[in-house]
């Protein structure tokens, strides 16, 4: 698979900009652990997404508590230092990356380029989409593919330009967001289960069409279709990450009826998922 440019998806940047892993990993931080920018990648940015665990950070601007579902994108240009608080350690997906221009070459910071490059920090509603994302460029770049890897984290920032573009909520609206934001999490984390629309609306304690509203008012779908939508993400995954048999597929994902599968399969994504696997 080639892949011409890994450009980030904010139009808001200017378009040349691509990028580059130099290093990833996903880190269980342990209790003594701590960490402070080394200052001597002046061209380079970390990326953090927290999963969970608490902390304290020092930069710049101040002191801030770190918590689950915090996301920075730091340039290692500045000095800033973190610590954790056990036994609520840090659960920590990253990577180290530059900014290239359209020959490979990395750009140097610059005041002007600092206009335009993502913000430091930001709180992801729905911290499950962009984890993921990263999660697969991380293996990837384990894995030594590395132009793959740079494809996959440019989808991460691209996702979480995204985020960044939605508007701040408060009260019930925020609650709202943070829960079909944590749901969404769970029915990624496990596309099989039993997410019945009628029995997520019992759960939220409303009815089955108020639900529905306001899943499509936080999600942008209904949510019978993000449920497939998810279910087809884990079938494309398995599909060409695997050998398994596209029955057992299709019962790992919770369906009964291959043809069922093959079906849903087919409308979301235009092919059979044994022509989708030869491809």
């Amino acid at each position: 698979m080639e892949h011409c440019g890994f450009y980030l998806y904010n139009s808001d940047m200017i378009d040349y900009k691509q990028v580059a892993i130099k290093t990833a990993h996903y880190t269980y931080c342990d209790p003594g652990w701590h960490w402070e920018n080394p200052l001597t990648e002046k061209n380079s940015y970390l990326l953090w997404i927290v999963v969970k665990g608490k902390g304290r950070m020092e930069t710049r601007r101040g002191a801030e508590e770190i918590r689950g579902g915090n996301c920075y994108i730091m340039p290692l240009r500045e000095e800033i230092k973190t610590m954790h608080f056990p036994p609520d350690c840090l659960e920590v997906p990253w990577a180290v990356f530059t900014y290239n221009d359209s020959k490979g070459r990395v750009i140097e910071w610059s005041p002007e380029i600092a206009k335009e490059l993502p913000s430091f920090y930001r709180r992801l509603k729905d911290i499950s989409f962009p984890q993921r994302l990263l999660s697969q460029a991380i293996n990837l770049h384990i894995s030594g593919r590395a132009e793959d890897a740079n494809f996959w984290l440019s989808a991460t920032l691209g996702a979480i330009a995204e985020q960044d573009k939605d508007p701040k909520l408060s009260g019930l609206e925020l609650e709202r967001f943070e829960r079909i934001g944590e749901l969404c999490h769970r029915i990624r984390a496990n596309p099989a289960g039993d997410w019945r629309v009628e029995k997520l609306a019992r759960e939220f304690h409303y009815s089955t069409d108020h639900f529905s509203r306001v899943f499509r008012k936080v999600k942008g779908i209904a949510p019978g279709d993000f449920i497939i939508n998810c279910r087809m993400e884990s079938a494309r995954e398995l599909l060409t990450m695997s050998s398994m048999p596209i029955g057992q597929i299709a019962e790992l994902l919770g369906y009964n009826d291959i043809y069922h599968f093959s079906k849903q399969f087919k409308d979301k994504t235009g092919i059979s998922p044994s022509h989708y696997r030869e491809s």
